[in-house]
């Protein structure tokens, strides 16, 4: 059975916290979504005991209710990193220093959130989430 770790780092500056729980429940998981949705931040659930090879971790980075997730895979022979690529935004987005193109942006937590759920409980996301 896979078991996973949860990190988080919600707010920015002096306002910032950020912590680790090991096994996180969906309830941990979907609390530091909201948080980071409504603060900014970054959560990230990470494959800490499983199979080596797949899927080892997904990341949302949010600021102002706009964030990019990204789901990394080990195939063995290299680490391919998988992403949103529906957003509707015509130019790049700014997100916590970083630019990222319009297209790889999400506006959506209830998509954050299904991409969460999915690696939780299966230890993927499928392909019409992330490419």
């Amino acid at each position: 059975m896979t078991t996973y770790s949860l990190s988080w780092c919600i707010g920015v500056g002096d306002d910032a916290d950020g912590g680790k729980k090991r096994s996180p429940a969906w309830s941990d998981i979907e609390q530091k979504l909201s948080d980071a949705w409504k603060r900014s931040g970054t959560v990230t659930l990470d494959v800490s005991d499983g199979p080596d090879i797949g899927p080892q971790s997904l990341q949302m980075q949010t600021e102002n209710a706009q964030a990019v997730i990204m789901l990394g895979v080990d195939d063995g022979a290299e680490y391919e990193v998988r992403t949103y690529s529906e957003g509707l935004h015509a130019h790049d987005v700014e997100i916590l220093g970083n630019r990222w193109s319009g297209k790889t942006v999400c506006s959506d937590l209830n998509i954050v959130s299904r991409a969460f759920r999915e690696f939780l409980d299966t230890g993927d996301v499928s392909g019409d989430l992330l490419d």
